[in-house]
């Protein structure tokens, strides 16, 4: 699977979709090839281990901060801060694109 940036050349509404072909990433959104612009997009690499215990050393260091802080406003910062990550994450393990059928605008 390759992932594309597909473009809708009259709406300029644009998708990050996974498929086979450039013709069936259109496909996936609903158009013909001749309506959009496609533009292959370089997938992820895969983590590895030592972005694993990254990750687990960060988490490691927000929890100690929570468990330390009482000022709501931080707290509230530290939050956002932690559903962006996980956001993040997860865009990153998929490679950063949906699967067919599942673009997002």
């Amino acid at each position: 699977m390759k992932a594309y940036r597909v473009t809708h050349r009259a709406t300029g509404l644009s998708h990050q979709v996974e498929a086979p072909s450039a013709q069936e990433a259109c496909e996936c959104v609903g158009w013909m090839i001749g309506e959009c612009h496609v533009k292959e997009e370089r997938l992820a690499p895969e983590p590895t281990e030592r972005h694993r215990r990254a990750a687990e050393a960060a988490a490691l260091v927000l929890r100690h901060i929570i468990q330390e802080e009482s000022d709501p406003a931080i707290l509230g910062l530290i939050g956002a801060l932690a559903r962006d990550l996980a956001r993040t994450c997860r865009e990153k393990q998929s490679g950063g694109h949906p699967p067919c059928g599942d673009g997002v605008a």
